[in-house]
């Protein structure tokens, strides 16, 4: 397996995947919307004058049409894609993710600024089944609870704050109880990343296009707001997509069994109507001797309704399950574990101590907290959430 094809390749990545010629993004909000629309229509426009369409629609996205397009599918079948999911692509652009999709019997709604690019992507992927829309302000053309995957390559890269919340708050709406929302971001923490910025630096830069970082606290607690669980985040410079087949980037750089997209990506999910949103939870001292202090918020989604709470951690590919009880975690199997908490739940807090001396040091728990009437039910019907991974120290 190769990890890393070339250092070069992460900056490349990370820096044409927000170029001023991508239209995926929407205006900084103090240039109002419709002055954002013109300048993006006019770089559209200029590429289309100057350069061959298929050429201007791969730059007019940010380049590596065809790979990043790849790897795209290939995260979000890795996330659940199959046949029959329904696909919402904002920010489609000239179709990079769609073209992928074309031959996929999947539902799928792109929504972009520029109608240039949607109408490439629309003539290029000939599915008269599937929509193209332009993007109204920050809402997705979509009823509430329909779709199976929600993507945000690129976008919020390109938007204020205040506007990438707005978006992913319709997003949250759009998207089924189960499904998930992917969103690529940059961070500073990525030294890849620090070229974008660089950018911003230069002489002569079009601070009409914004490039907006942010930083994971701020992703958690959008999720927070927004009853979303933060299933994972993948650093932009550690390949973490599963590829069939080897990709290679325009630069002839080969990325193989596991690729990357050079921006950072976080996937949310949206709970089940039955499902316990569980966040907040810190693993703090004594992991040497394999104690670790457990502080968990469970927000109830059941509107006051009694139900049981079990609390539950299991290491990673092993059976033994270890609930909780007042004092702390013993192991225990399924059918033994006893309700931590019964009554209307409200919004909880549990503070526990773990202890479980067997475990290796460096052992990273799933710890799941859910509704059900027996722990068997509330496996079986899926009514629990991965709360947090608690990384061995």
């Amino acid at each position: 397996m190769r990890i890393f094809p070339q250092l070069k390749s992460l900056y490349q990545l990370a820096f044409e995947a927000v170029s001023p010629g991508s239209a995926v993004a929407l205006h900084p909000a103090v240039a109002g919307e419709s002055s954002y629309r013109t300048s993006y229509r006019e770089k559209t426009s200029h590429l289309l004058q100057t350069r061959s369409i298929k050429s201007a629609m791969s730059v007019a996205i940010g380049g590596e049409f065809d790979a990043i397009g790849q790897l795209e599918r290939a995260l979000l079948e890795q996330l659940g894609l199959q046949p029959g999911s329904f696909v919402v692509d904002v920010g489609c652009g000239s179709g990079r993710l769609a073209v992928q999709l074309k031959n996929l019997q999947c539902r799928y709604t792109g929504i972009d600024v520029v109608e240039d690019l949607l109408n490439y992507a629309r003539s290029t992927c000939q599915r008269p089944d599937w929509k193209f829309a332009e993007a109204a302000g920050f809402t997705i053309p979509e009823p509430d609870g329909v779709a199976d995957l929600v993507c945000f390559f690129s976008v919020i890269t390109h938007l204020t704050h205040a506007d990438a919340f707005r978006f992913l708050r319709d997003a949250a709406r759009v998207v089924r109880p189960g499904g998930k929302i992917v969103v690529s971001f940059l961070e500073f923490k990525i030294p890849a990343h620090w070229a974008v910025f660089e950018q911003l630096l230069g002489e002569g830069t079009d601070h009409q296009v914004l490039n907006q970082f942010i930083s994971r606290d701020a992703l958690l607690a959008w999720g927070n707001h927004l009853n979303l669980q933060v299933d994972s985040m993948h650093d932009g410079d550690t390949p973490h997509i599963p590829i069939a087949k080897a990709i290679t980037l325009e630069n002839g750089v080969v990325m193989e069994d596991l690729g990357y997209l050079g921006q950072s990506v976080c996937v949310f999910s949206k709970p089940s109507k039955h499902q316990t949103n569980t966040f907040k939870a810190t693993t703090l001292d004594n992991f040497s001797q394999r104690k670790v202090r457990l502080e968990i918020t469970v927000r109830d989604t059941k509107h006051g309704q009694t139900a049981n709470l079990y609390v539950a951690a299991k290491e990673p590919d092993k059976d033994t399950l270890y609930g909780a009880t007042p004092t702390g975690f013993v192991a225990q199997a399924l059918a033994e574990l006893l309700p931590f908490h019964t009554g209307p739940l409200g919004e909880h807090t549990i503070s526990l101590q773990l202890s479980l001396p067997k475990l290796s040091a460096d052992v990273a728990l799933e710890l799941y907290a859910g509704y059900g009437t027996s722990p068997a039910d509330m496996v079986a019907n899926g009514d629990y959430g991965l709360a947090y991974y608690l990384p061995g120290k």
